[in-house]
This record gives C-alpha cells, structure tokens and sequence, in this order.
C-alpha cells in the first residue's frame, strides 16, 4: 500500500509532487504519470514514473529534475497534508472501481495473484494506515537509480512514414 500511496504523492493530479517541480513550477515536463503494477505470481512487480519533456528541455534535463524530485521524497519525505491527499485519491480510485463492474472484475483477476477478493478488499484498511515514514521508506528502498530502467522514445523530425510492405 505504500508505493500505492508513492504513486499519488509522486503524480496523482496537480498538486502533486512531480506535477509541481516539473510541470509547474520548472516546466521541464508537459505530463507525468506514476503507478504501480500488481505483481508477477512470484512476487516481482514495477513501479513506473513517466513523463513528457517540454522543449526546449531534453530528456536527458527532464530526467535529471525527476531524479531531484524523488531525491527530495526519499531524504525528506512528504508532508501531511499530502499523504492525506494521496491516501484519499487512492481510495476514491478504489470506491470508484467498486462501482463499476468492468474494472471491478479486471481488479479481482490481478488480486488473484496476491490473494483473492479478502486481499483486495482488505487493501483499503491497508491504504488508510500508511504513514509519512512508510512512504519515505518506500522511496527510498525501491526508488534507486542504479536499478532502475530507464526508456526514451523519440521521433524523426520529417521523417516519411514507413512504406508499405
């Protein structure tokens, strides 16, 4: 539940995080995201951080601000009034998947992996203990750069599109 939390504090809506170091106040990002995956059956899962450079930055700019950002979270953590803030988007993004049948049978199937609709259903008490010093803790245990992947796609300026085959 902690990282489901970082994933808020980091990127959920304007007030967070990311949204205001890089899109807001240093303008070197249009978009950012963050969000957790459910875990492979042996426990592996990811935690990824995206963005949209904004030009006239790079990429390579863009990452070095992330990399800033998140240095702030794990040695300083986060305020209260934003944990608040991630712990209630992250349990309206749960209310609002029990209220559709669609994405309510897409979570149970992942939950499966982890334990069944019990572990799901328990993950909303779960969410509402977490602390301040879990999230810190979690940044700074799974947030590290020498393990981390890092992917950048980038287009041809007036590059022709592909010939038919």
């Amino acid at each position: 539940p902690a990282l489901e939390v970082l994933a808020e504090v980091l990127a959920g809506g304007r007030l967070s995080r990311l949204n205001q170091t890089l899109v807001r106040d240093g303008q070197v990002a249009a978009l950012v995201w963050a969000r957790t995956s459910e875990p492979a059956q042996n426990g592996g899962g990811l935690f990824v951080i995206g963005l949209l450079p904004r030009g006239p930055h790079t990429p390579e700019e863009a990452l070095a601000a992330l990399d800033r950002s998140l240095e702030s979270v794990q040695r300083g953590g986060i305020p209260p009034a934003d944990l608040e803030r991630a712990k209630t988007r992250a349990l309206g993004g749960r209310y609002r998947t029990m209220q559709n049948p669609g994405p309510l049978a897409d979570a149970l199937a992942r939950a499966a992996v982890r334990g069944g609709w019990r572990w799901w259903a328990g993950q909303t008490d779960r969410i509402s203990r977490v602390t301040a010093d879990d999230v810190r803790q979690a940044a700074a245990t799974y947030l590290i750069t020498a393990r981390r992947v890092v992917g950048m796609v980038e287009g041809t300026a007036g590059a022709p599109p592909p010939a038919d085959e």
